[in-house]
């Protein structure tokens, strides 16, 4: 079955987008266009490149830098990532000072498997060893337990954004200059840029992205940056 006139969307979001923005999508779409079924899924983005490619895909939410060749994107957005790390007790929560990349020398990355995004596993950590950050060992992996098991270990730090749900023993801490960001857009074929469903389902994920995720656009954060001014702050969701 075909999207747009045969009544089916079939689109991806990728893993750990967060509940509220998958549930504002889904909402928000089904309120916008009651005579399409939205077929959602969850899937990397090199599997999303590659049913997109296939026409087995309709649109879908990309985590970037990825391959860019034959698809049309809506609005990127961004929000900062920072660093879960062990609780010394020595920075209460909202007091803590900016903690630089490189203050985590030494440490494992707990990082997500690099076949789910090569793009984005190699930025990471180009950016880390480029703010003096060389990870002891890449441990791959995705499961929030997993993660958190790691880090509670003592040897090693995760990745995330501010309103991650962290444990008892562990803690948050913003990055300095903020090297790290998350970027996100929804992508489709451009061949099927001017399907209702495929316009509908971008607008909706900007919108849940926006105002459930806690993004901006990246070039409001670009802007900011070459002007000297300080990023507002914004609530986060996983």
């Amino acid at each position: 079955m075909r999207s747009g006139a045969a009544g089916l969307l079939r689109a991806a979001v990728p893993p750990e987008l967060g509940s509220a923005v998958v549930a504002a999508l889904v909402g928000r779409f089904r309120e916008g266009s009651p005579g399409v079924r939205l077929e959602l899924r969850e899937m990397g983005a090199e599997a999303q490149l590659g049913e997109l490619a296939a026409g087995t895909l309709d649109a879908g939410v990309l985590r970037h830098p990825v391959d860019l060749a034959g698809l049309g994107l809506g609005e990127v957005l961004c929000r900062p990532l920072g660093a879960v790390v062990p609780d010394d007790g020595t920075h209460p929560p909202g007091a803590a000072t900016p903690l630089s990349l490189a203050e985590l020398a030494g440490r494992d990355l707990v990082l997500f498997p690099r076949r789910s995004g090569p793009a984005l596993h190699d930025e990471i950590l180009a950016t880390c060893r480029r703010h003096g950050f060389e990870p002891g060992t890449v441990i791959a992996g995705r499961d929030p337990a997993f993660v958190v098991g790691m880090v509670l270990s003592g040897t090693a730090v995760a990745f995330a954004p501010h309103d991650w749900e962290v444990p008892a023993g562990a803690v948050w801490r913003e990055l300095a200059g903020a090297p790290l960001l998350e970027r996100v857009s929804a992508a489709w074929l451009r061949s099927r840029q001017d399907d209702p469903a495929v316009r509908l389902f971008a607008t909706v994920v900007e919108q849940a992205l926006t105002e459930y995720g806690g993004m901006v656009p990246v070039a409001q954060t670009v802007l900011a940056r070459r002007a000297g001014v300080p990023v507002p702050r914004v609530g986060f969701t996983v």
